[in-house]
């Protein structure tokens, strides 16, 4: 409805209260507003035989906090809430 203002509408707000959508568009804003996160991963290999041999590796992954998926299927009871200064977060819904 408001076209290419729509972002400096959403822009100058200081809090957004996401209760749930079924838009993609919407669930990606979010995941995308929720940023990224670090995991650290750890593999395992083992090989049987006459030599058997065993190794570990580990790597560090980025990764989305919620992906658009994650965000769509939140739980009816629950929201994300972001406040200006704040990391966002989920809550139960009052």
């Amino acid at each position: 409805m408001y076209g290419d203002n729509a972002n400096t509408i959403i822009g100058n707000c200081d809090s957004i209260l996401y209760l749930g959508s079924g838009e993609q568009e919407v669930n990606k804003y979010i995941s995308d507003m929720l940023g990224k996160s670090t995991i650290d991963h750890k593999g395992t290999s083992t090989q049987k035989g006459t030599s058997g041999s065993y190794s570990v590796s580990g790597q560090i992954i980025g990764r989305e906090l919620m992906t658009p998926d994650e965000v769509g299927i939140l739980p009816n009871d629950e929201c994300i809430l972001r406040i200006r200064g704040v990391r966002p977060f989920r809550s139960k819904k009052f």
